[in-house]
């Protein structure tokens, strides 16, 4: 795979346009169709992307949306993007725009961060879903677009952040997996996503293909009828996937999910809830949210009651007994709540709880990371001691002076605290929308 973005599809976008090259595509009426509706470019600005105009009613007028961008005249239908060298960490995106008559069409293209200097910064607002595997060495990503018969379908693409390279995979139609989410990115490069068609989860690996998880075989109370199970985390070695699944019988009941080298078992649930109810059918259950990288212990939360708590199950009895986790009172903790990638420390109801000594810290966070760093708005907590700092100050420390947009904010760290993940949020013109962003360092 080289450094570029390959797109597969085109769609006539409605945009103003200058002056710019010709061709002599021959005249019709309709839609201009090019090889490729988005592109990515190296940050040294060493290579040329090609794009091939498909069909176009007449002669065409190129414009492009910056001035580090450029382009070439058309010949024999071929169109070469160039840019000059980015000397920045993050990536900068723009775009072409096409017109022929009354036709229009856009071509997106962003531009790698400078290569050499240590960090880079990249947002995903061209993406609608992306996610992080726990090493950081994949980062996932899906966007919107159509097939050439006009039905929904989605691009997936990967990030490898070993070598900032990006590239886009084959369109799946929504016929196939109706995706609307990203759950988790293994560290082998599997992207499972949200298949809304089926409540279940998809699989999408590095080249392209979409496979399934194994379905439920039928118990002695619940006929699962081969439902297949909604992925949420994996171990590091990805022989171990957990999440979760529901029936619908007085109502909707979930239960988690363990899968071990491909095949899915149910975990056992404890008695009753965290409030001593039994589970009631119609709104409750538990559904796995992390697995530690070793596999040693997995974690989950209470749906649907009134303040929640957290459950794990052990490798140490073969996740036989589930454990509500309780703080120094034995009262179980609720709400919403994050765990650090190895999983020792987790972080709910206002207290950060450490598993592997039992103790807890007056400090809730958002998010964690294993030596304590939690992150909490734009501050940065550390759990053990309570020192603080601005949360920009940490990433520059950490990151080699990189500086983020201040609006951002930090969802986790990768293991190894290569990778930072978090998210943005756009105001649009109907609601806000929420876009991915990452922050690595190069391999040394």
């Amino acid at each position: 795979m080289n450094g570029f973005l390959q797109g597969t599809l085109v769609g006539a976008v409605a945009v103003a346009l200058l002056a710019g090259c010709t061709t002599d595509v021959t005249e019709k009426k309709g839609y201009i169709s090019v090889s490729d509706s988005q592109i990515t470019l190296l940050g040294n600005g060493s290579e040329a992307q090609m794009v091939t105009i498909l069909d176009a009613p007449g002669e065409i007028t190129v414009e492009t949306g910056a001035s580090w961008l450029h382009t070439s005249d058309i010949v024999d239908n071929v169109l070469s993007v160039t840019a000059d060298p980015n000397d920045a960490a993050s990536d900068r995106s723009t775009e072409i725009r096409l017109t022929s008559g009354e036709a229009t069409a856009t071509i997106k293209v962003r531009q790698l961060g400078a290569d050499g200097l240590g960090v880079h910064y990249r947002y995903l607002n061209d993406y609608r879903f992306s996610a992080m595997s726990p090493n950081g060495r994949w980062i996932g990503a899906i966007r919107e677009e159509h097939t050439d018969d006009g039905e929904q379908g989605f691009i997936p693409a990967f990030i490898d952040t070993e070598t900032n390279e990006l590239f886009e995979l084959p369109i799946i139609r929504q016929s196939a997996c109706n995706i609307q989410g990203i759950n988790c990115v293994s560290n082998d490069g599997k992207m499972f996503v949200f298949n809304a068609g089926a409540t279940s989860s998809g699989i999408i690996d590095l080249e392209g293909n979409l496979t399934f998880p194994q379905g439920l075989k039928n118990t002695e109370d619940i006929n699962w009828n081969d439902r297949v199970p909604d992925i949420n985390a994996t171990s590091e070695d990805g022989s171990i996937w957990v999440g979760y699944q529901f029936r619908n019988v007085l109502g909707y009941i979930y239960h988690p999910v363990i899968v071990k080298n491909g095949v899915p078992s149910l975990l056992p649930m404890p008695e009753t809830d965290s409030q001593g109810r039994s589970w009631p059918e119609n709104y409750n259950g538990l559904i796995c949210q992390g697995i530690s990288p070793d596999g040693k212990v997995i974690w989950a939360s209470d749906y649907g009651s009134d303040n929640g708590g957290t459950v794990y199950w052990t490798a140490e009895d073969n996740y036989s007994t589930p454990h509500w986790l309780t703080d120094e009172n034995g009262n179980i903790t609720g709400g919403s709540f994050s765990f650090s990638p190895n999983c020792e420390l987790v972080s709910v109801g206002g207290k950060t709880y450490n598993l592997a000594d039992g103790s807890e810290y007056p400090y809730g966070v958002s998010s964690l990371s294993n030596d304590g760093w939690g992150f909490s708005g734009n501050s940065v907590v550390n759990v053990f001691s309570g020192a603080t700092m601005p949360m920009s100050e940490w990433i520059s420390e950490n990151f080699e002076g990189l500086t983020i947009p201040g609006d951002c904010i930090v969802s986790r760290l990768s293991t190894d605290g290569r990778v930072l993940s978090g998210i943005r949020a756009e105001q649009g013109t109907i609601q806000t929308k929420i876009f991915g962003w990452y922050a690595f360092k190069d391999v040394q």
